[in-house]
């Protein structure tokens, strides 16, 4: 060891360190390059990750949007609501949503309608389903912007929820809406503008 003059502390002397490998440290050796090859190929061999899913969902959107046949059972059940025929309506988004379950545009519409019958929760739980989907619904800059309608069916949902756990606190359908509550305000918080 070296003792450097004005310094209390003492460096081991590397010139005088031979270099060589005894039997464990080439057991080590091969042992750090087999894990590191084993991680490589854990990677190598992962599954997609989402933004990739999500990639092909907005695919499938934009072909569905596309579709003459989604497009003009959207734009019917719009109409139906303005015209304010929910059963009807019901009908239509339900196709919708049952031929395309990745459209988020009939989620959207379900939200509508819940929110013409006054159901809050309901909407709000649709709300949530269509901007999982599409998250442009949040973005001021799209033009399907929702946000302000959202947020109020949002704030009107958490009131009411509170309302119902405070009445009824063992209620697993109230918890479940909650979390989707608490989802749907993280998202509003992390918008573009709402």
């Amino acid at each position: 060891m070296k003792h450097w003059p004005g310094s209390p502390i003492c460096l081991p002397n590397f010139a005088s360190w031979r270099i060589g490998f005894d039997r464990l440290d080439k057991i080590s050796l091969i042992a750090i390059i087999a894990l590191v090859c084993w991680i490589g190929l854990l990677i190598a061999l992962q599954p997609p990750t989402p933004p990739a899913k999500k990639a092909e969902i907005q695919e499938e959107q934009l072909t569905i949007a596309l579709n003459p046949e989604a497009r003009s059972q959207a734009e019917a059940a719009r109409k139906l609501l303005a015209a304010d025929n929910l059963k009807a309506a019901e009908k239509f988004i339900d196709t919708l949503i049952e031929k395309h379950p990745v459209y988020s545009e009939g989620f959207m519409l379900r939200g509508d309608l819940y929110l013409r019958k006054n159901d809050a929760i309901k909407s709000m739980q649709a709300y949530r389903q269509a901007i999982s989907l599409n998250s442009d619904y949040l973005d001021k800059k799209t033009s399907v912007y929702q946000g302000k309608k959202i947020k109020n069916m949002v704030t009107e949902a958490q009131e009411k929820i509170k309302t119902a756990l405070a009445a009824n606190p063992d209620d697993s359908e109230m918890k479940k809406a909650r979390k989707d509550v608490y989802y749907m305000l993280r998202r509003l918080a992390g918008s573009c503008g709402s």
